[in-house]
């Protein structure tokens, strides 16, 4: 019969069974799996899975490998033909109660197994989270943590009726602005949006979040991450001119953090804007550190700076993005950019010290 630990190296009798559970999944122990659906690459058909994801030398998970490995082979083998890509919900477990051991979630992980092979559709087992956040989980990568369930469900529920669709590509994805936020679209399919309060929520910019979560879906799906500067041209639908100015950038931050700009819109040192001098409010610059070539597109929103050189003073998390908050003031190029529907005023005037 079957000699535990004698005859039989888990190495060789476990292998087989590596991908029948959560295969893709990176979860560490703690996390509980809260929805998972997972549709075909040839959108075909949906089926709904479930389950945790325990150290994989924790008895009760030997114990369930083994108890997989009795099934049918049809019933826990990867298609030859098609993959799947499994949309996760999660809401981790406060520090607290992972530390309460593996047995439980071991245990719980049995009962998801025996839920499955009686093709039983599980309720949603959630727990306490210490974030009080859920997780969007894309083949096992991270894409977005939500304050709220109901909203984590709809960003799930709208990629999974992305990836039924028979002809999705992941080069679909791309950042856009829907209604002035600033989203991720797959096509004309608006898969989630950023607005003031989740950004606030999080303590960052809607412009930079949304194409931290766009990429994190695309590194997923195996394509490669768009760069700051593509990622904001193609939300705001920029392209390059040929005026450029050079000088020095500083930055401002938390002194005028909440303050009213120029403009009579609040200062968030979270967005990515500048003041200048002179340029029309809403004009947009690539700016470039020429000390280390980063680059970041902020939009003119303030007055000054009109000291010495400087030509620009950036927000703080666009000099964030420039690599620039220790050295303070930093020699830049800023390119005007102008949007593909029409042109600035600004363009048509003589540029001398913009």
């Amino acid at each position: 019969m079957f000699n535990w630990g004698r005859s039989y190296s888990p190495s060789k009798w476990l292998s087989p069974l590596d991908n029948w559970f959560a295969s893709n999944a990176t979860f560490k122990a703690g996390e509980t799996i809260s929805c998972v659906q997972s549709a075909s690459l040839l959108g075909n058909s949906a089926n709904t899975t479930f389950g945790e994801q325990v150290d994989q030398d924790s008895g009760a998970n030997k114990i369930l490998r083994f108890l997989q490995n009795l099934l049918p082979k049809q019933r826990h083998s990867k298609s030859n033909t098609s993959e799947s890509i499994s949309v996760v919900v999660v809401r981790p477990e406060q520090h607290n109660q992972a530390k309460k051991g593996e047995a439980k979630l071991g245990y719980r992980k049995l009962l998801s197994f025996w839920q499955k092979s009686a093709l039983l559709k599980p309720e949603n087992a959630v727990t306490v989270s210490k974030k009080g956040e859920f997780q969007v989980w894309v083949k096992g990568y991270l894409i977005a943590e939500i304050p709220d369930r109901e909203r984590a469900r709809a960003i799930a529920s709208n990629l999974e009726s992305f990836f039924k669709q028979p002809d999705w590509q992941p080069s679909q994805l791309q950042p856009a602005l829907v209604n002035g936020m600033p989203a991720i679209k797959a096509g004309e399919r608006i898969l989630l949006t950023i607005d003031e309060q989740l950004a606030a929520h999080k303590n960052r910019s809607r412009e930079l979040l949304a194409i931290e979560w766009l990429n994190n879906l695309r590194i997923a799906l195996g394509t490669t991450p768009l760069t700051l500067v593509e990622a904001q041209t193609q939300m705001y639908g920029l392209v390059e001119t040929n005026h450029k100015i050079q000088g020095s950038a500083s930055w401002y931050g938390p002194y005028f953090h909440g303050r009213l700009t120029a403009t009579g819109e609040t200062f968030n040192q979270n967005e990515l804007t500048a003041a200048h001098p002179s340029l029309p409010f809403d004009t947009y610059l690539k700016v470039t550190n020429l000390k280390n070539g980063k680059q970041v597109i902020v939009r003119v929103n303030d007055r000054g700076p009109y000291v010495d050189d400087r030509i620009l003073d950036l927000s703080r998390e666009a000099a964030r993005s420039l690599n620039s908050l220790e050295a303070g003031v930093v020699p830049i190029e800023a390119v005007l950019m102008k949007t593909t529907e029409k042109t600035p005023s600004i363009l048509h005037q003589p540029l001398t010290r913009l």
